[in-house]
């Protein structure tokens, strides 16, 4: 038998506990801000309907968390690797929820952007209705890329198996999801 230092202990207890804690407490907050944000009186702004995408975008996320990373954590197993459909909804989900919330936050950024340097054409530029295209454009495009990824051959189990496939398939998720929005996130920050 092997003996469990202090820092595995406080690992498990973390996961078991710390994990779900958060998930549940982000849920509830995204839900909270999805209502705030789905009011008459919130409605009217195009900002809104950005954050009201992005705080279904962050459930989803944190939904995903909660059943596959925690469960697969604490249990020892993810029930998504049981079988292939359910290995490609995993890779669906995880994929197709983390690019959309990733862009939802750029468009935000850049409805601010267009406010701060066309003041007065901003008005009609930042509209519900542009709002509305932009959230549809980006959930079609990450929907595109997750049933890509997930009906992508080769690439089952991708906890089990690492191989070329794999790895072409993390580096696009790592550019979708992270690099290119962190490049512009950094570049309208700038520019704002």
């Amino acid at each position: 038998t092997s003996v469990l230092s202090t820092y595995d202990v406080v690992r498990y207890y973390l996961i078991l506990i710390g994990y779900p804690l958060v998930c549940i407490l982000g849920i509830i907050g995204n839900m909270l801000s999805f209502c705030i944000m789905s009011l008459a009186e919130m409605r009217r702004s195009s900002t809104s309907v950005f954050l009201a995408s992005l705080a279904l975008g962050d459930t989803a996320v944190l939904l995903y968390t909660l059943t596959s990373d925690w469960y697969g954590d604490v249990i020892n197993h993810s029930f998504f690797l049981t079988n292939d459909v359910l290995d490609k909804l995993e890779r669906f989900w995880l994929r197709t929820s983390i690019v959309f919330a990733a862009w939802i936050v750029v468009s935000v950024c850049g409805e601010r952007l267009i406010v701060t340097w066309l003041p007065l054409k901003a008005a009609s530029i930042c509209r519900r209705k542009h709002a509305y295209i932009t959230v549809s454009v980006i959930l079609v495009a990450s929907v595109t890329y997750g049933l890509a990824s997930a009906l992508r051959p080769g690439v089952i189990n991708t906890r089990n198996v690492l191989g070329e496939d794999y790895e072409k398939d993390t580096w696009s998720l790592t550019m979708l999801y992270s690099f290119i929005p962190s490049m512009l996130l950094l570049t309208m920050s700038v520019l704002i």
